[in-house]
């Protein structure tokens, strides 16, 4: 049966969070690997309301990756 809405949702703990983005960096291929020495992967459970306000989105589920900083192109 087809998903009607919302997709169904998968529980991690934060560690295990964290090893699979640990895993997913060193997976790329070195030239892209190496531009990511001086990026800070931070992980956080929500994000705050005052970054869901500035981009004006009505649900922390509406936000599932943010980049911050200068552009490496």
């Amino acid at each position: 049966m087809a998903h009607r809405g919302r997709p169904r949702t998968t529980s991690i703990n934060p560690e295990e969070f964290e090893v699979l983005v640990r895993r997913a960096v060193e997976g790329l291929p070195e030239q892209y690997r190496s531009l990511l020495k001086n990026v800070a992967v931070v992980v956080e459970a929500e994000p705050p309301r005052e970054l869901l306000d500035e981009l004006d989105l009505e649900s922390e589920d509406d936000l599932l990756g943010l980049y911050t900083g200068t552009s490496v192109h």
